[in-house]
């Protein structure tokens, strides 16, 4: 699907209209016209992440790092361990600032994206 997206996108950008470059690459239009006013060609579903892939890459080398030196962190250290971090890389965030904690459901899921746990 994302090759034929691009192939779509190269297509218009070439000269062909919308409706037949949606038509000759079974693009549904909407779509097409979508990536073509955002300029992103990759598909993605949900929501935005809160940290960029290349920060979360960073933030899982600092946990096994601690957890190499004999400092396991435990879910609640790492909930205040996130969010400092995101304020220390002025991240903005829908995190918790009465309790400085990055929220349970987004630890979660990061836990499941990167450490295979939860």
């Amino acid at each position: 699907m994302e090759q034929t997206l691009t192939q779509a996108l190269a297509a218009v950008k070439d000269g062909m209209s919308q409706r037949d470059a949606a038509d000759n690459f079974k693009i549904p239009r909407r779509t097409l016209c979508n990536h073509i006013k955002s300029g992103i060609t990759k598909k993605s579903l949900g929501r935005k992440s809160v940290i960029t892939v290349e920060l979360e890459q960073d933030l899982v080398s600092h946990i096994i790092r601690y957890s190499e030196v004999g400092m396991p962190i435990i879910v609640p250290m790492l909930e205040r361990y996130v969010y400092k971090f995101c304020v220390t890389n002025n991240i903005a965030t829908p995190f918790n600032d009465q309790t400085c904690t990055a929220g349970r459901d987004w630890i979660k899921a990061f836990l499941k994206r990167h450490l295979s746990v939860a």
